[in-house]
């Protein structure tokens, strides 16, 4: 599932999270998730959105802790953004090979 609603998997599981501060402002404020908050949308709509994401994504299967929930605009792994590093990511999207009526990818 891709989403704008957050810019890491970590917005979606801040209790995996690595990103100082993550973790530990959501429990403070007793959050399932932590915003993006760049949308046009009603911050608790947001909110509710981001929780059906992550309530309906499935596992990964690289990773079983994280949700397959993929960030349109992620934030990258760039050892100059330190410390917003993601603390993991779901990788490159491969959506398979589109191929003529009859024929079977192979």
């Amino acid at each position: 599932m891709q989403s704008e609603n957050g810019m890491a998997p970590d917005n979606w599981q801040p209790e995996l999270s690595r990103i100082p501060g993550i973790t530990q402002q959501a429990r403070l404020y007793g959050r399932e998730v932590v915003l993006n908050s760049n949308t046009l949308e009603d911050t608790l709509d947001q909110y509710d959105s981001m929780v059906k994401e992550k309530t309906m994504a499935s596992y990964s299967t690289r990773d079983p802790r994280w949700r397959q929930v993929s960030p349109s605009s992620e934030c990258s792994s760039w050892k100059r953004q330190w410390p917003l590093l993601p603390t993991y990511s779901h990788g490159t999207l491969d959506y398979g090979t589109v191929v003529g009526p009859g024929r079977t990818a192979g």
